[in-house]
């Protein structure tokens, strides 16, 4: 009872806080965001809905042997997603492991999931905009440069981890035992959890969630350039480019604005409508 009040309370502080950035991040935009044709309407809501629906699909399979059901696993989506957006730093990605560490009770394989569906998301954002800016011949960004040389550092450490685990917990334990050697060796072993706790995960679906996260960041930019078309703004390979280093957190240029503005409101009306129909059925009952 008193994890479940808990678990209220951190939910409601940070939907409201989330709601403030939302308000002031967006007030006095509208303009901006309005948009007046009604195809173009239809295409940013459906490119919305497909973006999100690739996504959840993609971290359900990330979930899979954490028993959460699909139904669950929608309403925590649409919950968290608009935090994930508007909170910065991708802070917001914390909020969302608790939140499936508490449905799921497995708070540190649901942090590693989180991390690996942000992991994989990213690498794949950083590829597309690579190759797209190789292909133009433009300047690559140094942020591009860092978030690649980060992401293969990362996938080099997770290859060579094994082997290293291997030699520091032998020296360890042929060393003369003190309170010292005792405690790197209680880390390296939680540094094997979270390892193996990974490599579980990501045997046999990691090129899958890898093709799911390229196949919605294509719909989410062919997306955008139809919308720019409809409205007549320009399109090019350097707003296509202009608008992946905005996703990468250089800035926020209308195109996503727009599309942060769509999917927070999708998110948080549908989240709601599963929330009111919970309690009508509760209520029947």
């Amino acid at each position: 009872m008193r994890q479940e009040r808990v678990y209220f309370m951190i939910n409601s502080m940070v939907i409201v806080f989330s709601t403030l950035i939302f308000v002031i991040s967006y007030r006095g935009k509208t303009d901006l965001l309005f948009v007046e044709n009604g195809l173009a309407v239809i295409i940013l809501l459906g490119t919305v809905i497909a973006v999100n629906m690739f996504k959840c699909i993609r971290l359900y399979f990330a979930l899979y042997g954490t028993k959460i059901s699909l139904k669950e696993h929608i309403k925590q989506y649409c919950k968290t997603v608009p935090v994930s957006m508007l909170v910065p730093l991708k802070a917001g990605d914390i909020f969302r492991g608790y939140c499936y560490g508490y449905k799921t009770n497995h708070y540190l394989r649901a942090f590693i999931i989180i991390l690996l569906d942000r992991f994989i998301d990213t690498l794949a954002l950083v590829t597309v905009t690579f190759f797209l800016i190789l292909s133009g011949h433009e300047a690559v960004p140094a942020l591009v440069y860092l978030m690649l040389l980060f992401l293969v550092l990362v996938i080099a450490g997770y290859y060579i981890f094994p082997g290293l685990y291997s030699y520091w917990n032998d020296y360890f334990i042929r060393n003369k035992a003190s309170v010292r050697r005792n405690s790197f060796l209680q880390l390296l072993r939680r540094c094997h959890v979270i390892y193996a706790e990974t490599a579980n995960l990501i045997r046999g679906r990691c090129l899958f969630l890898y093709g799911i996260s390229v196949l919605a960041w294509g719909i989410e930019i062919g997306g955008m350039v139809c919308i720019r078309n409809i409205l007549l703004e320009e399109v090019s390979l350097q707003v296509i480019i202009d608008y992946l280093n905005s996703a990468l957190g250089m800035s926020r240029v209308i195109c996503l604005q727009r599309f942060v503005f769509f999917s927070v409101v999708f998110m948080l009306l549908l989240y709601l409508l599963m929330y009111v129909r919970k309690i009508a059925k509760e209520r029947k009952l």
